[in-house]
């Protein structure tokens, strides 16, 4: 059967790169941004297949970028500071390509140093995000490092690959959002969370990394976490794809936190390598596979090595996951390239990404 999606984006990026060719005499395709409040209406000015470029610029307000209906224009901020952020909202057929967002002096204003909401065909990639270390009030109440790092809601069609977070509460969030990627990004220093998947739909997470050797208080740390809502359907094709979790932490935990479980969580060529008793758990969750796994114990393993837990719900296949001592050496990966059947990301994101496609590691 011929697959329409994957169709379809191909034709998309023939005519994107129709339209570039076609373009080229256009300053709109190579303009370089006037100044910190002008991105936003630099960006729509651009021609398909267009590149802002910002230059070595610090802009201490957050940029706004709202109701910005873009054919395929990237904003190149290498260089780049946004201390205070960026916001992408209403908009869609943006790249936004390096930047730094956040700093390690002050929590930003926004809970999120990037946030995406109503969104569509978006992509940030070769981020930097930092933020501050967890400290906490008399009353237990965060005072610093209460942050997101990347966080898209509401929204379909996001890649978020190549970038790096340090010292936020999440690094990368999907939350409501459908058909979205996270490739080959990287969380550090983490105040709780790598990756949350909040009621979502048809999400890859592949090739990403989590690595931190201390934990932020009591707080419980997870390289990946996810559940359904209770107020929305049961998620659905959730898939976990040569992952690395790595250090104290807990690696892969799904399902009735705080709301339900899924329905098709897909887990292969993932390494669990840390020191709590999660390292694939999925509360209730059925039709799921989970094969080709490395379940490692880490120096200063708390509960020993922690074996595939839940999976109550019915038509689940799991096999083929060696649970290894990594307690004097750090245990092997196991690579899958199988297929997944899926179409993510944004439709302008042609750097490959899918099983033995990626050279990212």
């Amino acid at each position: 059967m011929m697959n329409y999606g994957m169709v379809w984006r191909s034709v998309v990026q023939i005519v994107a790169g129709l339209l570039l060719l076609g373009s080229a005499g256009s300053a709109a395709l190579g303009a370089t941004a006037t100044s910190c409040a002008t991105i936003a209406q630099d960006l729509v000015a651009s021609a398909a297949g267009g590149v802002v470029t910002t230059g070595p610029i610090t802009c201490p307000a957050r940029i706004v970028i709202n109701k910005a209906v873009l054919p395929g224009v990237t904003l190149d901020a290498t260089g780049a500071a946004f201390p205070e952020g960026v916001t992408i909202a209403n908009s869609s057929g943006l790249h936004i390509e390096g930047g730094t967002y956040g700093t390690l002096e002050k929590d930003t204003r926004e809970r999120q140093a990037i946030q995406i909401s109503g969104s569509s065909h978006v992509i940030i990639s070769g981020a930097k995000l930092l933020g501050l270390p967890l400290t906490l009030g008399a009353t237990g109440a965060w005072l610093t490092g209460d942050r997101g790092g990347i966080y898209a809601r509401n929204s379909t069609w996001i890649t978020v690959r190549d970038s790096e977070c340090r010292r936020f509460r999440v690094c990368v969030t999907f939350y409501e959002t459908t058909d979205s990627l996270a490739h080959n990004n990287k969380a550090r220093e983490s105040n709780s969370d790598g990756f949350n998947v909040v009621g979502s739909h048809r999400i890859v997470l592949s090739e990403n990394d989590c690595r931190w050797y201390e934990r932020a208080n009591n707080v419980h740390p997870d390289c990946i976490q996810g559940w359904s809502l209770r107020t929305g359907p049961v998620m659905t094709q959730i898939w976990l794809v040569n992952n690395n979790a790595e250090g104290v932490m807990q690696a892969n935990l799904f399902g009735n936190i705080g709301g339900g479980s899924v329905d098709g969580l897909f887990a292969f060529g993932n390494r669990a390598w840390v020191t709590f008793s999660h390292t694939i758990s999925c509360g209730g969750c059925a039709n799921s596979v989970v094969k080709y796994n490395i379940l490692a114990s880490h120096p200063g393993v708390l509960f020993g090595i922690g074996k595939i837990k839940g999976f109550e719900g019915t038509g689940n296949v799991i096999s083929d996951n060696p649970m290894v001592d990594g307690t004097k050496e750090p245990p092997p990966r196991i690579w899958w390239y199988g297929t997944i059947p899926l179409e993510v990301g944004s439709r302008f994101d042609t750097k490959p990404w899918r099983p033995g496609e990626a050279v990212s590691r």
